[in-house]
């Protein structure tokens, strides 16, 4: 299953990712993904443009509201510069991984005992173009769409545009910080309390209500937001893109941890999440991989979490 998986990635790199230059497409901010005309063509990948370039980069025009604590779960705040919206996350704990009974089990998921010891704020919706063209001044997705989530990103672009706004002065001033979620994070923000294999239940037919794959996608990524969140009322956790996570592919703990983090350094990046050109096994709340941070496809995206120098600092538990 995981050759089939690696080999429908690689197709959608060498037959799917055309021009994403956007030229001739539609203009950011139309709301819907439309493939290039020619997906044979050499791609075309804008570079960033330095960071001083950039309006936000100087901007003290607007005041920064701390990250602090949530209420209860699921509470929605708006953040940021670029009116980036998050859900609580509660402190808890959960069993990572699934049982090997379940259908679609991989040996890279056996279950163990995870806890946080403090709560997070996920961004509720998988990052848009329109978000990222405004702090990194190009758009590399190959389904052009502003509401549409930007993809064909490395995971070193990703990390990029959390340093990115974690710089803007008001943010800075605040003391907010900004970074990909830990794969740990990710999952547990997936179930949002759930045990099942989706985070809606058991049943592949009622994922179609919460999930964008290879069944209903048409074969191409859709504005977020636009299908049923979870529980904690995070949108697009089983598919549109896959999504990359901070820390580094690798075995789980062999038993209990508290705030349990991967490797920081590893040939490869934890990637989550299923997408438009996956089957719903491989979107699962427990199926995970692992790609090289330079890895660049049409499917691959990433959200973001929101804390501050504040909360990182009253955070109590060995991390592992």
């Amino acid at each position: 299953m995981r050759r089939m998986m690696v080999t429908m990635l690689i197709l959608v790199e060498i037959a799917g990712c055309g021009s994403r230059s956007g030229n001739g497409g539609p203009q950011l901010g139309s709301g819907s993904a439309t493939t290039p005309a020619d997906p044979l063509q050499k791609p075309v990948i804008p570079e960033p443009v330095p960071f001083d370039s950039i309006a936000l980069s100087t901007d003290t025009t607007y005041t920064s509201r701390l990250v602090s604590d949530g209420n209860q779960p699921g509470e929605i705040r708006e953040l940021t510069a670029l009116r980036i919206k998050f859900c609580w996350c509660p402190a808890g704990g959960f069993l990572m991984g699934s049982r090997d009974d379940v259908p679609g089990h991989l040996n890279n998921e056996a279950q163990f005992e995870a806890r946080f010891s403090k709560g997070f704020w996920m961004q509720q919706t998988e990052l848009t173009q329109e978000q990222y063209q405004r702090l990194m001044g190009s758009n590399p997705a190959y389904f052009q769409g502003g509401e549409n989530p930007v993809e064909s990103v490395t995971g070193m672009e990703a990390d990029e545009f959390c340093r990115r706004l974690t710089e803007i002065p008001p943010e800075k001033a605040a003391g907010n910080l900004f970074r990909l979620p830990t794969e740990a994070e990710w999952e547990y923000a997936c179930r949002a309390g759930s045990t099942t294999e989706f985070s809606c239940g058991d049943d592949e037919a009622e994922l179609e209500k919460f999930s964008w794959h290879s069944s209903n996608s048409g074969r191409m990524t859709h504005p977020v937001g636009q299908k049923k969140p979870n529980s904690w009322g995070l949108y697009d956790m089983h598919g549109n893109v896959s999504e990359w996570c901070l820390d580094h592919y690798g075995d789980y703990p062999a038993g209990p941890t508290i705030d349990p983090r991967g490797p920081e350094a590893g040939e490869k990046r934890n990637l989550r999440g299923g997408g438009w050109f996956f089957v719903p096994m491989f979107a699962r709340s427990a199926h995970r991989d692992g790609f090289a941070p330079a890895a660049r496809y049409a499917g691959l995206g990433f959200r973001i979490v929101a804390t501050s120098a504040a909360m990182a600092e009253s955070k109590h538990g060995k991390s592992h």
